[in-house]
């Protein structure tokens, strides 16, 4: 992927609608710390209309998906590495599944050593990392009891990063209903806002992945 469409995949945040960095997916298909996916797998395609920007984005500037290469270092916080190729016509030779799995372990294990640098280069980094290897990936007891299943579906949603309209979507609701639950979950738990709700549920904020390591210094593309 070249400087300039890195740039646009940036400025115009498609980093939320791409399938590959689809939290809800990765969540219900965790199997391991590494996974490949090809662009055409299964796990992708699941993701369905959420990646709608991301397939169109991708197709205006003829741009193949080939597929990527996850790592998972805790819930929520993945290193994902994709593979892109503009498209010709023609035949092309056939991609190895196998070189290019092992191609993008390397990869994922030079952006990891490097990532970690960075994290514990930073003041109060090797404090920060420490607290988040610690970090329970589940609801705060004091702060899920206090919230109908209903409340706690939609809160954990939330935590993970997705808008009302995406969990509207997911949950079957209208956005006005999911914009009341909101309203009663903040009330109930005297908070004001969706940082708020992630810290007070005991979660990563994925927000803040997506707007900085997935999209410049966590997020890898070729």
């Amino acid at each position: 992927m070249g400087r300039e469409l890195k740039a646009s995949y940036r400025e115009a945040h498609i980093f939320e609608a791409d399938p590959f960095t689809d939290l809800l997916m990765r969540e219900r298909t965790a199997c391991g710390e590494d996974n490949f996916e090809l662009g055409n797998d299964c796990r992708i395609l699941q993701v369905g209309s959420r990646s709608d920007k991301y397939w169109h984005f991708m197709a205006e500037r003829n741009v193949e998906i080939v597929g990527a290469a996850t790592r998972r270092y805790l819930p929520g916080f993945y290193l994902v590495v994709g593979l892109h190729r503009i498209k010709r016509n023609g035949t092309r030779p056939n991609l190895s599944y196998e070189c290019l799995n092992e191609y993008l372990r390397t990869v994922k294990d030079m952006v990891s050593a490097s990532l970690l640098k960075r994290i514990l280069a930073r003041t109060n980094g090797h404090e920060d990392l420490r607290r988040s290897l610690c970090a329970v990936p589940t609801p705060h007891p004091r702060s899920s009891d206090r919230l109908s299943p209903r409340e706690t579906e939609i809160a954990r949603l939330v935590c993970v990063g997705k808008q009302n309209k995406e969990v509207a979507y997911i949950t079957g609701l209208s956005i006005h209903t999911i914009e009341n639950h909101l309203k009663r979950i903040f009330r109930k738990l005297r908070i004001q806002n969706r940082a708020a709700l992630a810290y007070k549920m005991g979660h990563l904020n994925p927000v803040d992945f997506r707007s900085s390591a997935l999209s410049g210094e966590g997020h890898a593309a070729t």
